[in-house]
């Protein structure tokens, strides 16, 4: 009786310090392993056409919209705007901006950007004269204009941060004095086209920015947002954040999730924050950027439930130069990270959608042109 009572003390006693010891070691806990840097092929292709006049290689980007109950696939390159028809690849519409007459916009800049609503009306950012327009039948009317030397406010559009158009608004990113940013200042503006097209500052910029100072390059101030129709939320890159921010359908905060790269553990700030007075030579500006990993760019597939997050990677070469890859990082539809991929050599990380299966990138060595027509291939990725 008694070596069966010293037993059970003894499995007691057990017990109690493997409970100790799961305690203070998380045991039984799921350990989430470090995201995959894979090599990926591409798997399909489509292969879409237009006239001349479009540049493959603009940085201008291109974005998705719906238009009369159909998905559609908008870039504005130069002076003229291309809508496909997203499925066969098709030119849908083509317009020219006019810059003279009585209906015109007559500054153009490569930084300009444009939504598509499903209406097929226009909603046009223009960055040199730094105005919204609305373009319908032709007729181009001024929707809101900032004070091009007062207002501390810039229109901006270039692929990593083409506008959106979701929940009848369009969205489009700003850029302010980077020595001016605080946590009263707006990275967006939206105009909605149901309540008058009135204008609204929505969405602050990340804290990082209040904290540190990243040049006067202004690629490091250009935020992407993205409407994610699954969650109805709407999702934000800063290109210095390691973090993707949350926002509900009224632009509400509710939380951040970790995006960040294998390739770099994180933007490196140029200094601590600075004066606008006091800013650095624009040369050392110009070194920190070619010498700076950062974020620049994100896009949803609501097909496959995935986002993805662009990545522009710095490689220091032996000449003290540097080259350059973009990456790729694959969010589910938890947003949780589930891997990362470099886009080969071959591939334009400015000409990028997702749509279907994976996501789409322009193949510039399959680039074609047959008299007046070029042929667009772009390759699908899909590393799953």
């Amino acid at each position: 009786m008694r070596l069966r009572k010293y037993y059970t003390m003894l499995y007691k006693n057990f017990l109690v310090g493997l409970l100790f010891i799961c305690y203070f070691s998380n045991c039984g806990e799921e350990t989430v392993g470090e995201p995959q840097l894979l090599n990926c092929e591409p798997i399909d292709n489509i292969v879409y056409s237009a006239n001349y006049g479009f540049n493959p290689l603009g940085t201008n980007g291109l974005a998705e919209f719906e238009v009369e109950g159909r998905p559609v696939l908008a870039s504005l390159s130069g002076e003229q705007i291309f809508v496909f028809d997203i499925e066969d690849g098709t030119l849908n519409r083509e317009f020219t901006v006019p810059t003279e007459g009585k209906y015109k916009i007559e500054a153009l800049s490569e930084f300009d950007g444009m939504v598509v609503a499903p209406d097929s009306s226009i909603i046009y950012s223009s960055n040199r004269l730094n105005t919204i327009y609305l373009i319908q039948d032709s007729i181009i009317t001024k929707l809101h204009s900032f004070d091009v030397e007062g207002d501390d406010i810039r229109l901006v559009s270039n692929f990593q941060c083409t506008p959106i158009y979701a929940n009848n608004k369009a969205i489009f990113s700003t850029f302010r004095h980077p020595a001016s940013i605080s946590d009263t200042k707006r990275a967006f503006v939206t105009v909605n086209s149901q309540k008058g097209f009135e204008l609204k500052e929505i969405i602050p910029f990340s804290n990082l920015y209040f904290e540190n100072f990243y040049s006067t390059q202004p690629y490091f101030y250009w935020a992407a947002i993205r409407y994610c129709p699954w969650r109805n939320s709407f999702l934000v890159s800063f290109p210095v954040d390691n973090r993707i921010w949350e926002y509900d359908e009224f632009f509400n905060l509710l939380g951040t999730v970790n995006a960040s790269s294998t390739l770099f553990s994180e933007v490196v700030p140029f200094s601590e924050p600075v004066s606008a007075d006091n800013l650095p030579d624009p040369q050392l500006s110009a070194k920190y950027f070619r010498e700076t990993s950062h974020f620049c760019g994100l896009m949803v597939n609501e097909q496959e439930r995935k986002v993805y997050r662009m990545t522009r990677y710095c490689i220091p070469l032996e000449d003290g130069s540097f080259d350059y890859q973009y990456s790729l990082i694959a969010l589910n539809e938890e947003l949780d990270i589930d891997h990362e991929f470099i886009l080969p050599d071959s591939h334009t990380p400015y000409t990028t959608y997702a749509y279907g299966q994976g996501i789409q990138v322009f193949n510039q060595n399959a680039y074609n042109e047959v008299g007046d027509t070029v042929f667009l291939p772009f390759s699908t990725f899909d590393c799953d």
